[in-house]
């Protein structure tokens, strides 16, 4: 608890935290729980080109009971993602600051209930000079649940609660 971890300026756009397995079919990874970090992207000193990837400060993909507890984010793309295969996983008391696309996600890729049974408790998305969304749910995510959540300050196009379809 109290450390904060910030990516060197021209790393690369990383994740800066990947909770992830090879695959429904081959392997998951189960019962991860990061707690009381301070996550610094340094998003705006990094390479700003399309290639490596979109950065996350914390991406979940291919795992089950993932809890992310107490964090907080900032100078970030993007802030907390779970995305295909994830299944019961919980953001408790996550704050995201100064993020350019998405503070939260859930996502299952165009894959009917690739992303189950998400929920977000008490998370914030606040304080952004530029952002397209605070949170995005699309398509194949199923059973997100979002409890005494906040959007505020949001700059740039600026959308609070987003639900979409990329048409795949």
């Amino acid at each position: 608890p109290g450390a904060t971890l910030k990516l060197k300026a021209n790393s690369g756009r990383i994740h800066m935290i990947e909770v992830s397995g090879d695959g429904p079919t081959a392997s998951i990874v189960e019962r991860v729980t990061i707690e009381g970090l301070a996550l610094d992207g340094n998003y705006r000193q990094q390479p700003q080109q399309r290639s490596g990837g979109i950065p996350r400060g914390v991406w979940v993909e291919n795992a089950h009971r993932v809890t992310l507890k107490e964090l907080t984010l900032r100078d970030v793309y993007c802030g907390v993602s779970f995305a295909k295969n994830s299944r019961l996983c919980d953001a408790i008391g996550i704050t995201v600051t100064d993020w350019d696309h998405d503070a939260f996600g859930a996502s299952g890729w165009g894959q009917n209930g690739g992303c189950t049974d998400i929920r977000f408790i008490r998370c914030k998305a606040v304080d952004t000079s530029r952002c397209v969304k605070a949170w995005e749910i699309e398509e194949g995510a199923q059973r997100v649940y979002l409890e005494d959540c906040r959007v505020e300050n949001l700059g740039g196009t600026g959308t609070g609660f987003y639900v979409r379809h990329h048409a795949y």
